[in-house]
């Protein structure tokens, strides 16, 4: 309404006033960014502590004849030229507000009269100052400088931007000018420069972009990353997790050795790929093999300035990349990182894309305590400081440490290039020091071991520093024992002769001697050699829990072949599978079984037509030629990311492990005895069959069909010799339901799961 009119329209009375509000300060409202917008929501959820996490800070420590007033004078003109050092924003994130004119103070503090660690302490208190200060979204300024004065000719400059205004390539910008108008006043001269790039500009073109096809083909990129999984990345920490997440953090620097990174960076330019694509790689392996996963998002910074040809542009124009890879440990890192370069160079030609756009669209379960997609994020900022130079002054650089950080923790590749430091900014809520510092220094050790032999294999590039070998290989290796080098059953065989007589195997009603298992063991095992079972053949068992069984495994064992136990919960699919990929020449089954087995390769022998013909068997044990690193058994994996793979386990290590477990559990020798009640697909089993029978104890056989629950309270009984249970985490709570100090149950071995 023209001020010079008043009106009265639906009973509202317009009465001209003298009053403009833009009259004394002209501000120009733009839409903000969605990146901005992303800040600023997070800012408002998480508060100081959020607000904080975005400072970036750093300092230029100046040597030489410096002239404070020149500087305020080139902060005045930096601030004129960038737009985005003007701006503040609405109360609801949406608009950001450009004011025509900034004043900003830059104090002098004069610390020239300290020296030492008074001096250094005093300085670490100003930097502490900066990485607390909280920026006020909506009243500004932005920005925030301070001097301080060490000598007549050593100052220290102190940068410190918010991040919603203020990005890694902005700063570099930011001290090319300064030291640019800097220089200028010294010597006396007139700046004269371009027009600086305008923010509002580049706030208005991302408007346009968000509407155009160009646009939609970059979200579908992101999507289709995505599609078929989200990776669930899970970085160890050593602290319990908050519920809630938090942003209270240190940082740690660690140099590394100038000729490892001109190693690092021939290695990539051989392959035709940049040092920082190859950095990156480095530390996706590096990832993949802390956290275990073959899947790994790593997020990225990648400027936008770079995109648009905006080089000169200050502003919030970054985008979080959350960088997805599948990782083969069987690669080299060179076969690695030829799969990795067209893809990191796709996805920085697909930057313009948010991370919070991202997250909106994928269907992944919001936990309050964590960052989603991205818990741990790399950024290479080498060179930050070209053409930055100030009249009069040596100048070197640092990035100064934030207390508060975004994600789980976050590395920082920054130097010159020649020259570089690895930045670790981490959350102390889920990280110790010395964890973090021991990471940093395994990345180290990572990019040696690459740097050494980069045709090595992923899963045997070296990890571990000198202080983690000698800690594992040197002051913790264990006392060394020697085991005797012979064959599981051998040692069954020795108990049999020593302890004839000693109930070995309980099914039921049903119980037979250590001496009656060992010679129909040996029938079974002459049975076997006249069906060509030998060293190394694979003999596969499809029975019922029974005193059979027994004698089944121990007879291939003695006969020199490895039993292959197939569960017969298994469809007829996995079955038929199994038979044909362990290539047994036989399977030993039950006559109600046999349908399931059936197979034009394999020959079939029942049980039941074994014992009709037994006696006529002679019971003493064939002679074969069988060593300890021959098979003993094969136990296939779930097949949940594929087929299920055999695991040929050899007698020799069978051995080390059960005599170190009747070492380690029953220091007591008067307890140790099993039930068998769990599938012999399940390694679990091995545990309780071999330690029963290695020790002259019993083994309790449980029916298929018996629960756990009912197993445990038949321990009350008196006939039940069974004082050890080996068993899953699962089953834990059953321990606590039953009164089990009424039982003979003595210990329970709990493992498998988490």
């Amino acid at each position: 309404m023209n001020p010079n009119q008043s009106g009265n329209k639906d009973n509202v009375v317009y009465q001209s006033v003298e009053f403009d509000p833009f009259a004394e300060r002209q501000i120009v409202l733009v839409p903000t960014t969605e990146a901005q917008r992303e800040i600023w929501t997070n800012v408002q959820f998480g508060g100081h502590a959020a607000s904080c996490s975005y400072n970036e800070s750093v300092s230029l420590h100046l040597d030489g004849d410096f002239n404070v007033n020149a500087l305020r004078k080139a902060i005045d003109i930096l601030f004129t030229r960038h737009d985005a050092l003007r701006s503040t924003f609405s109360e609801d994130g949406l608009w950001m507000k450009i004011e025509e004119n900034v004043s900003i103070q830059i104090p002098l503090i004069d610390f020239s009269n300290i020296s030492g660690d008074a001096l250094q302490n005093a300085i670490g208190d100003i930097l502490d100052q900066e990485a607390e200060h909280a920026f006020d979204l909506a009243k500004g300024p932005l920005g925030k400088i301070s001097v301080i004065k060490i000598s007549e000719s050593k100052f220290q400059l102190i940068l410190t931007f918010h991040h919603i205004v203020c990005d890694g390539w902005s700063l570099g910008i930011i001290m090319q000018d300064i030291g640019k108008i800097y220089s200028a006043f010294k010597q006396g001269l007139q700046y004269i420069a371009e027009p600086a790039i305008s923010y509002v500009e580049y706030a208005h073109e991302e408007q346009k972009y968000l509407k155009s096809k160009q646009s939609l083909d970059v979200e579908d990129y992101w999507l289709q990353q995505y599609k078929s999984a989200i990776p669930a990345m899970e970085v160890p920490i050593n602290k319990q997790r908050p519920p809630l997440r938090t942003y209270a953090a240190k940082r740690l620097d660690v140099v590394v050795d100038p000729q490892l990174i001109d190693s690092i960076k021939k290695i990539g330019a051989k392959q035709g790929t940049s040092f920082v694509a190859t950095l990156v790689a480095a530390f996706e392996v590096f990832m993949h093999r802390i956290t275990g996963s073959v899947d790994v998002v790593v997020g990225l910074a990648a400027a936008g300035q770079s995109v648009d040809g905006k080089q000169n542009l200050v502003g919030h124009c970054v985008n979080l990349l959350p960088l997805k890879s599948h990782i083969n440990s069987s690669f080299t890192f060179i076969e690695y990182l030829k799969t990795r370069k067209p893809q990191i160079l796709d996805a920085y030609d697909n930057q313009r894309y948010t991370f919070g756009s991202l997250i909106q669209k994928l269907n992944i379960p919001r936990d309050p305590s964590r960052i989603p997609l991205v818990p741990v994020s790399f950024n290479v900022d080498l060179g930050i400081t070209n053409g930055v130079s100030f009249e009069g002054c040596s100048y070197s650089f640092s990035t100064n440490p934030r207390h508060y950080e975004n994600f789980e923790f976050f590395i920082n590749a920054a130097g010159s290039g020649k020259d570089m430091t690895l930045e670790c900014t981490y959350n102390t809520d889920l990280f110790d020091d010395e964890l973090m510092q021991l990471r940093v220094e395994e990345f180290v050790e990572l990019l040696k071991s690459i740097s050494e032999n980069p045709e090595k294999k992923l899963a045997y590039l070296n990890l571990l520093t000198s202080s983690e070998k000698q800690f594992l290989f040197v002051e913790n290796r264990g006392k060394e024992t020697r085991f005797p080098d012979v064959c599981i059953h051998e040692i069954v065989e020795d108990i049999a002769l020593k302890f004839p007589d000693n109930e070995a195997l309980i099914f039921g009603k049903e119980k037979i001697s250590y001496s009656e298992l060992n010679n129909r063991a040996n029938r079974m095992a002459s049975f076997l050699t006249t069906k060509g079972v030998g060293p190394d053949v694979m003999v596969a068992v499809f029975m019922e829990r029974s005193v059979d069984l027994m004698i089944t495994i121990f007879g291939i064992l003695k006969a020199g072949g490895a039993y292959v136990p197939i569960d017969l919960s298994y469809p007829a699919d996995r079955v038929s599978y199994l038979l044909q990929d362990c290539n047994a020449p036989v399977v030993i089954t039950q006559k109600k079984l046999i349908q399931r087995v059936e197979n034009d390769n394999v020959e079939i022998v029942c049980i039941e037509d074994f014992n009709e013909t037994k006696k006529s068997i002679l019971q003493v044990k064939p002679v074969v030629n069988i060593a300890p690193n021959h098979a003993c058994y094969v136990i296939y994996t779930s097949g949940s990311t594929g087929k299920p793979k055999g695991v040929i386990i050899e007698h020799r290590s069978l051995v080390n492990y059960i005599l170190w477990c009747n070492e380690y559990y029953f220091k007591s020798k008067d307890i140790g005895h099993f039930g068998l009640y769990s599938s012999l697909s399940f390694d679990l089993t091995v545990t309780s069959i071999f330690c029963s029978l290695t020790s002259g104890k019993s083994l309790t056989i449980f029916n298929q069909n018996e629960e756990v629950t009912e197993i445990l309270r038949e321990t009350f009984s008196s006939t039940n010799k069974m004082d050890v249970i080996k068993m899953t985490p699962a089953h834990i709570l059953l321990l606590e339901t039953l009164e089990l100090n009424n039982s003979k149950i003595k210990k329970a071995i709990v493992g498998g799961e988490e």
